[in-house]
Parts: structure tokens; sequence; C-alpha cells
């Protein structure tokens, strides 16, 4: 091409239509105009597709070495840490909250929202864990009429709070060393935030806290993440403030 370079060494290339174009041949050539030089490589030679790797060449490196000490030592040291990777890599693949969910039987037709929601809660948080069904219709048509709710919602609040009263949970907490209902806690964290809940169930079972959050959503599978995170988040808390193991469970009723 005009104003570019010329090469010595060149050869032809037959194409499929039997014309001959000229080409370079690879290696070393000195230029026709100019000291330079130029080497031409062959790409048919060359190594092509190859994954770079920046870091240790496996274990060639040490292998070579390994008829020396400083070789075996090296090689020891880093099969240690080897180890050690793998050890830490599957302690962090366990989870360092541990959340139990369960869902029980739910009637498809039944009411759901925030104010159903928060009469069963106000339900569960004022009956005694022993009611029977006479003390829970009260409380029933006590929060009812606060909360102006209708007489379906009343109805299936009470067969909620009734249904949820006979989990093993419930049962547990009725033996339990110590048990708390609408439990409030603050806790400090990093940067001089603050994290602050109101736990619905907790209680001490042979030195572990049980925290036991409430949902009445009739879809509660659609939330099911943002509710794992915040009974984590309850977790969390209760075990920074009473610095005892903690479990979670997220109780669909």
């Amino acid at each position: 091409a005009p104003g570019c370079p010329s090469f010595g060494s060149r050869s032809v290339l037959q194409d499929r239509d039997g014309s001959l174009t000229p080409c370079i041949q690879p290696g070393l050539h000195h230029a026709q105009v100019g000291a330079h030089t130029l080497t031409w490589w062959d790409p048919a030679l060359l190594e092509l597709g190859l994954q770079p790797n920046f870091g240790l060449q496996r274990e060639r490196i040490l292998i070579e070495n390994k008829e020396s000490q400083s070789g075996l030592r090296g090689l020891k040291k880093y099969q240690q840490w080897k180890e050690r990777r793998q050890q830490t890599i599957g302690i962090g693949c366990q989870p360092s909250l541990e959340v139990q969910i369960e869902i029980l039987r739910i009637p498809k037709t039944r009411p759901s929202g925030t104010r159903f929601g928060t009469l069963v809660h106000n339900i569960l948080r004022n009956t005694n864990l022993n009611s029977n069904s006479l003390e829970i219709c009260q409380l029933a048509r006590l929060y009812g009429k606060t909360l102006d709710v209708t007489n379906e919602e009343r109805k299936f609040a009470i067969l909620a709070v009734q249904s949820a009263l006979e989990h093993s949970l419930f049962e547990r907490a009725r033996v339990a060393q110590i048990c708390h209902r609408e439990f409030p806690f603050i806790v400090e964290l990093e940067d001089k935030k603050l994290l602050e809940g109101i736990i619905d169930l907790a209680f001490l079972e042979k030195d572990k806290w049980i925290v036991v959050d409430f949902k009445t959503d009739a879809h509660l599978k659609l939330s099911e993440t943002s509710y794992t995170q915040q009974i984590q988040w309850y977790v969390y808390g209760l075990k920074q403030l009473t610095k005892q193991s903690t479990e979670g469970w997220l109780l669909g009723i």
C-alpha cells in the first residue's frame, strides 16, 4: 500500500480462485527503507485461547524444588494453607443464625390483611398460654370492638389462636424457665446504629433462647425471604443481649 514500509523475503499464497496473493514469510525481516526490523509470526504456530494464570502455577514451583529442604518446607506450608482454606470455606457455608419455618394449615377462605393480623397478635399477646376457648373468645370480642373487625374476621382469629396454642412451640413455652411475649429490645450495632424490634414470643429452654415470630399472611411463601431476614435480626439481637445460644422460628398461623 502507498506510504507503508516494504519488507523483503516476500512469498505468495494461492487463493481458491487460483490467483496469487503476496505475503510475508514468518521470520526476521529487514526493511527495504530504513534500518528497522520486523519479526513476522506464523499464527498457526501460536497457542491461542489460553487462560492467563496470575497465581501459583499449581504446584510446579514447589514440586521442582521438593528435593531441597526449603522446597519441602514451602510445600508443607502450602498444603497446610490449602487445608485451612477448605476448613474456612466449610465453616462459612454453615448459617450462623438458625431459623426454622413452619406453616400451620390455613383455610383458603380465611380473611387476611393488617387488621386481621393485628387482632390475632393482640389475642396471642394477652391470652394465657393455657387459655380455654371461652377466654380466647372473650379477648377476641374485646379487641374486635377496638379494631372494628367483622364477625368473620373474629371467628377465624379465634381459630388461628387456638391452632397456634396447640402447636409444640407453645407446649415448650408453657414449661420454659423464662417466657416473654411481645418482648421489646434495642441492641447497639456498629457505626452507632441501633437494632430495635419486638419479639412475639421468646422463651429459654435448656440454656438456649427460642425466638418465635408469628405471621398471618395468606401467601406467606411470597414474603418468606424478607420475613426470614427479620427473624434473623431478632435472633441476632437477643443473642447479643443474652450472650446465649439462640434459635429462631417463623410460624405461619
